[in-house]
């Protein structure tokens, strides 16, 4: 071990040093991810009471009502889940699109 600033420094830890890019480029996955998880269970609600919705033993107006609000919202979620897997897939376009005037 070594003393530095009066602290005792194990010989074996690395600290990692990252630029701007490489950073942004992990955020921007963890947000796609975060969006990702979010999405799955609405669009997945949506799905299924459209479905359940839609089945004939279920014909009144308020179904039918229901069901397309159901089906928008599956629309949407599957959006958002769209927008996500983007976001994780496309990471490393959008940081050098955010730092392209970034001298590093």
């Amino acid at each position: 071990m070594r003393v530095t600033n009066g602290l005792f420094a194990p010989e074996h830890i690395i600290i990692a040093v990252v630029n701007s890019k490489q950073l942004a480029d992990v955020l921007i996955k963890i947000l796609g991810l975060s969006v990702c998880l979010q999405a799955i269970p609405g669009f997945i609600s949506g799905f299924l009471r459209g479905l359940i919705s839609g089945l004939p033993a279920a014909g009144s107006t308020r179904a039918a009502s229901v069901a397309e609000y159901s089906w928008t919202y599956a629309l949407g979620s599957a959006v958002y889940l769209a927008a996500g897997i983007f976001l994780i897939l496309r990471s490393r376009y959008v940081a050098e699109k955010l730092f392209k005037n970034d001298g590093e």
